[in-house]
């Protein structure tokens, strides 16, 4: 935790000093409300919804939402949901609960776990086993 508490300290104090000696305004994108709704939706949402779903809400087909998306973010769609269903995996998978590798990937919107797997390991670095191995080793370094 102390690692990421000097990171977000460091970002901050990069980020202050990028904005106090910027020689000029700084450049300001809009994001389309669609795009700015169905990131707001799949961050928010207890469960996944799907492509049609959120375009439907956002007001937008979803290969207009989907090249849209990621024309103003930097990253498509699939690959936020699938980042956003990693973040609700690790919560669900940290709180103590006794859910099972496969539980909470599915709880956490994965349709399988070859998803969750491959997903996991083009964002983490790492299967899911060495992550456990390397977050148990980490709890046991704090006991001592």
């Amino acid at each position: 935790m102390e690692f990421v508490n000097a990171a977000l300290d460091y970002a901050l104090v990069a980020s202050w000093d990028a904005y106090q000696f910027a020689s000029g305004p700084l450049p300001r994108s809009d994001v389309h409300p669609a795009v700015a709704k169905a990131a707001r939706l799949i961050a928010e949402a207890d469960e996944p919804q799907s492509l049609d779903q959120l375009a439907h809400e956002a007001g937008l087909s979803p290969a207009r939402l989907s090249r849209l998306f990621k024309q103003q973010t930097g990253i498509s769609l699939t690959a936020f949901r699938q980042r956003k269903c990693l973040e609700r995996f690790l919560r669900l998978y940290r709180t103590g609960a006794r859910y099972t590798l496969i539980e909470a990937a599915l709880l956490a919107g994965f349709g399988s776990y070859p998803q969750f797997h491959r997903v996991f390991c083009r964002v983490m670095g790492m299967n899911p086993a060495a992550h456990r191995k390397s977050v148990a080793a980490r709890t046991r370094s704090k006991e001592t």
